[in-house]
């Protein structure tokens, strides 16, 4: 900040000299509009550097694809009797996507993967139901399920699969709506930082 205003400061000066001098002051105006120009011209690059350092972490797979690929591989898990831990689990009827879920989701990937984190928690402090309100649903029950490490949604869904809780989450009856996602971060332990959602929402 420091340097823009000076910057400011000296073109004031430079507007006032200009009708007490000869050309050579227009000369040196043209001079210092050039430099002005210049640092202008950097100054507006400054901040496609972060965008760049923000596009570091990059989608796991095309939105579209994990959306198609994650309705398809929950609702097949729905679909069938399956054991999660020791409980039996019933078959239950199909879910569908939800896109506020999945800003939530697609936000706490996003943490967990820009700050190389695997952990229900956000950065912020922030829980699921948290996320999920901010991203504009309002639940009546909400879960949520993390991995890290796989590459695609078939994988992580087989993952989830066998664990109890994660399972149990998938099979749960009273959950009708999910948003998923995953970010990349190529630097971090894992690699890869998916969230599944589920949720019901108030009546």
């Amino acid at each position: 900040m420091a340097t823009k205003t000076a910057a400011f400061h000296s073109q004031s000066d430079a507007f006032r000299m200009r009708g007490c001098v000869n050309g050579q002051a227009w000369l040196g105006l043209i001079i210092w509009l050039l430099i002005c120009l210049t640092m202008a011209g950097c100054a507006i690059q400054s901040p496609q550097k972060k965008v760049i350092h923000q596009n570091r972490y990059l989608r796991c797979e095309a939105p579209t694809k994990i959306r198609t690929d994650m309705v398809i591989f929950v609702n097949q898990a729905r679909a069938k009797m399956r054991r999660c831990g020791l409980q039996l689990q019933k078959a239950v009827p199909k879910i569908r996507w939800n896109q506020r879920l999945t800003i939530a989701a697609r936000r706490h990937s996003y943490d967990m993967a820009t700050n190389n984190r695997l952990q229900h928690d956000g950065s912020d402090g922030s829980d699921v139901g948290i996320r999920a309100i901010r991203a504009g649903y309002q639940w009546q029950i909400v879960g949520e399920n993390v991995s890290a490490g796989h590459q695609t949604s078939q994988e992580v869904i087989q993952k989830w699969l066998q664990s109890k809780g994660h399972c149990q989450n998938i099979m749960n009856l009273k959950f009708v709506d999910i948003g998923a996602a995953c970010y990349r971060n190529p630097n971090s332990t894992y690699g890869t930082y998916w969230t599944l959602v589920l949720a019901v929402p108030q009546r």
